[in-house]
């Protein structure tokens, strides 16, 4: 999914992104600080993909 970075935090060694989707999805996700690396800034469109080995569903 499309769409744009709502929220970035700084917590140290990596930054927690939170990006809605076009659909009004809100998404998160922690992208590591690696140097030269340029992260996301509010406001910016964002593209959101995962291997699909990476998925987990959740229940209560």
């Amino acid at each position: 999914p499309q769409g744009t970075v709502v929220d970035s935090t700084y917590v140290g060694d990596a930054t927690v992104i939170e990006c809605e989707t076009d659909s009004g999805l809100r998404l998160t996700s922690k992208v590591l600080n690696q140097s030269g690396d340029q992260i996301p800034t509010i406001g910016s469109s964002c593209r959101v993909r995962w291997a699909a080995t990476d998925a987990a569903i959740l229940t209560n």
